[in-house]
């Protein structure tokens, strides 16, 4: 270890040490014999030397008021172990206004510290700074001691001030900027303070802050490194820079990663290392990247910031100083952006992420009317997602745009006004437009397939799956006619098409279309990217869906795998991922796995996000479902029902997703034991399922109800209802497998209870064969199937003996 670093570590241990007393002491200097045994002793020696008077300090009333030239000193406003500071007045009839002076002790500074100190006052007299404590005056008092004197600034640390007054974020940066202003100036004077923290930043009763102490400063030389006499500088370890802990020479990006740690602080609510003893800051401050800020602030309940303010925090905070911002003004710089909406650099390179910002700030002019916003919007950022070049983007949005006015166009104002016209019907027209192979002939391939697939985007997000497929179809034909072949493009319609012949029960299909669109992106060598761990996802979805259980957990081991090394960029996507893998440990019976892969989802999801309330509302849905499972159905229930009304105020009534709501909420109330409830929401289920064709979906909700009807000993309905049930799931055997087994127990357990002859043994082979057991054994159906057949054993043995001739 360096010198610097040691000095650094011994002084942040004393003053840890000093706060304790007694046994406590004892106990910390104990714990750090054990690791380095050196420092341990030095520390006693400390220790030992603070608990003597020494002679010098004797010599002199240790209260005793300094008297300077023309100063009147008011009273004592602060002091450290090397100096104190007064507040004071001018008396000598020239500046009038208090000030603060600052002085240090003779006796206990060596040469360096007071070679510190001189220099400190003449790095302050050549800033000159709104948001720099100025210098008004230096010299000597009455022995011969040196001061300084610099505005008094009446005021609370940052960090504080931000808390006591509840600034919101866009509070709180505005004051980083003008502190970065500060830091800035000073940097082009060639100072770099080295010890920006909340305490050496007040903000006074106006709200503006002001930067103090430049008594470890330095001077940059000839190649902006800083260079300093003396022995190692004292430095405040929690916002230290990695090369300071290890006592390499400094320059700006030390301040630079001091502002990183002090932004980190004021937006998330705690800095972005723990403190967790000197040793284990050190390592983690020089070797730990933090979370992001967004993650800390939303386990800490507070607001959360933005993916932009997540990259800049981050930038600032890379451990390598190259690696940071180049200077003050380019991170104060990127804060004007994120507080403008404008592109950030420290994403500067995510694809299509610049072209994202542009339609953000322009998207007034782009939306064509209010009816078809939301739905436009969503492709629109969809579409940017896939684009690499903003040039590109820009040219695709202005065609959309046009788009949208033609579909209004499409009908005529006498129409609109007597409300004769839909949303659908307006869509349905612009799609016959599309059709036609003379429109729009100018448009690139590339151009045109955008503008057909955004229509599929907004008939999938209405719900109306088979003509979503029928545009991403086209789309696909038209992509791949482009030069050059957009294999974005097409990895990404390839996984929407599939994702709406999935939405028409059509799994083998959808699974086909992204095993092919994988093959595709491991030819080009693409098996790293936010697209290759999408298509993953889905693949697990749809492999799970066909009782592929143990492809679709791999296939989600390796999307979240994938995804966790693309954050933060990724956050959205891998929150879906671990919903989607959280619902099949449900499924499975893994209640405990499932419910931390829900709390990782909550701490990615982005509130940002154009469909956070999607997966927002999908989250809540599984939370209620472990709740369920573990027998709280107080919490459950109305966590559940919530979310059901959430989702129909969101989707419309006739959307197919809020059959799960539904379905769902008729299944936890069947299993709290409030069957007069459920049945209305079994009813609510059919009556969408039904709406929307019927299908796999309209089966798992007849089966669900027949598991309603056993319960209320209905079972001569629900014998019935679960034999046409399974005659549903012969047409798909390779689909449903876990559900077929349990439903087969189902009817022979009704069929028992009517009194049907063999049903009780059909019953008894089913719950020894190995396909029933394996569900058991996977989920929570066990406790199902040991009630079951405890049941029909006892109305066996009560018919058995009832037909017993009398003794």
């Amino acid at each position: 270890m360096t010198e610097r670093a040691h000095y650094a570590r011994a002084k942040a241990e004393f003053e840890r040490l000093s706060e304790l007393a007694g046994a406590d002491r004892e106990a910390a200097l104990e714990a750090i014999t054990q690791t380095d045994p050196e420092l341990a002793r030095e520390l006693r020696r400390l220790f030992q030397a603070s608990g003597h008077n020494l002679a010098s300090l004797d010599a002199a009333p240790a209260e005793a008021v300094p008297r300077f030239p023309r100063y009147r000193v008011i009273r004592e406003i602060g002091r450290g172990g090397m100096g104190r500071v007064w507040l004071g007045e001018r008396d000598d009839g020239g500046f009038r206004g208090q000030v603060a002076i600052k002085q240090i002790y003779r006796e206990s500074w060596n040469a360096a510290d007071e070679r510190r100190f001189l220099r400190e006052r003449q790095i302050l007299a050549s800033l000159d700074h709104p948001h720099i404590a100025r210098l008004i005056d230096g010299g000597h008092d009455e022995h011969g001691r040196p001061f300084l004197a610099t505005w008094f600034v009446d005021g609370q640390p940052i960090t504080r001030y931000c808390e006591t007054h509840a600034l919101d974020l866009r509070a709180r940066l505005v004051l980083l900027r003008k502190l970065g202003d500060a830091v800035a100036h000073a940097h082009r004077q060639l100072v770099v303070h080295r010890d920006i923290k909340p305490a050496n930043i007040l903000v006074d009763g106006q709200g503006e802050p002001r930067l103090l102490d430049f008594g470890i400063a330095a001077v940059l030389d000839g190649d902006s490194t800083a260079t300093t006499a003396g022995s190692p500088a004292p430095l405040t370890l929690r916002y230290a820079a990695p090369e300071q802990i290890l006592g390499e020479r400094s320059a700006i990006a030390c301040d630079i990663h001091a502002l990183g740690c002090l932004m980190y602080e004021l937006i998330a609510g705690e800095p972005p290392h723990a403190d967790a003893g000197a040793a284990a800051l050190m390592h983690a401050i020089v070797h730990e990247m933090p979370p992001a800020p967004s993650v800390a602030a939303r386990r800490l309940g507070r607001a959360i910031p933005s993916r932009d303010l997540d990259a800049i925090c981050l930038r600032a905070l890379r451990k390598r100083p190259q690696e940071r911002y180049l200077s003050v003004d380019d991170w104060n710089a990127d804060l004007g952006r994120a507080l403008a909406g404008e592109p950030v650099q420290a994403r500067r390179g995510e694809r299509g992420y610049a072209a994202r910002r542009w339609l953000r700030r322009r998207w007034p002019w782009l939306a064509a009317a209010a009816s078809l916003l939301a739905l436009v919007s969503y492709h629109l950022v969809s579409i940017n997602r896939q684009l690499a070049a903003v040039a590109r983007e820009r040219d695709r949005a202005a065609e959309l745009a046009d788009f949208t006015i033609t579909v209004y166009q499409s009908a005529s104002p006498a129409e609109i006004r007597a409300e004769k016209v839909s949303a659908l019907g307006l869509l349905d027209r612009a799609a016959a437009r599309l059709e036609d192979p003379t429109a729009e002939a100018d448009q690139s391939p590339a151009t045109r397939a955008a503008v057909v697939a955004s229509l599929g985007h907004v008939y999938y997000e209405i719900g109306v799956r088979d003509r979503a497929a029928r545009q991403f179809e086209r789309a696909l034909a038209l992509f791949e006619t482009a030069t050059p072949l957009p294999e974005d493009d097409i990895a990404l319609h390839q996984r929407y098409l599939a994702m709406a012949l999935y939405g028409q029960d059509r799994a083998e299909e959808a699974l086909q279309w992204i095993e092919r669109a994988l093959a595709r992106r491991a030819r080009l060598g693409d098996t790293g990217s936010d697209i290759y761990a999408g298509l993953i996802r889905a693949a697990a979805v749809y492999a799970s869906s066909l009782d592929q259980v143990d492809r679709a957990s791999d296939y989600y081991a390796r999307a979240i795998a994938s995804l966790e090394n693309q954050l933060p960029q990724s956050g959205n996507e891998l929150s879906t991922t671990l919903g989607n893998a959280a619902s099949l440990d449900l499924q499975l019976g893994r209640v405990d796995q499932a419910e931390q892969r829900i709390a990782r989802a909550r701490e990615h999801l982005d509130p940002g996000y154009t469909l956070h309330y999607r997966t927002d509302l999908f989250l809540r849905r599984l939370q209620a479902k472990v709740l369920g499972a573990r027998g709280r159905y107080d919490q459950a229930l109305p966590l559940l029902r919530e979310a059901r009304d959430e989702a129909r105020a969101r989707m419309g009534e006739n959307h197919p997703d809020l059959l799960l709501f539904a379905n769902d909420h008729g299944l936890l109330l069947t299993d709290a034991g409030r069957l007069d409830e459920a049945g209305p929401a079994f009813d609510e289920a059919l009556a969408v399922a039904r709406r929307n064709g019927g299908g796999r979906r309209l089966t798992g909700v007849r089966a669900a109800r027949a598991r309603w009807l056993i319960a209320q000993e209905r079972h001569g309905e629900a014998a019935d209802e679960l034999a046409a049930v399974l005659a549903e799931r012969a047409r798909a055997p390779q689909r449903d497998r876990r559900s077929t087994a349990y439903e087969r127990v189902a009817l022979a357990f009704a069929r028992c209870r009517t009194g049907q002859a063999g049903a009780a043994d059909e019953l008894a082979v089913l719950l020894r064969g190995a396909e029933a057991q394996s569900v058991a054994q996977r989920s929570s159906t066990a406790d199902d199937f040991a009630r079951w057949q405890q049941a029909c054993a006892a109305q066996a043995a009560a018919a058995q003996a009832a037909a017993a001739p009398p003794q």
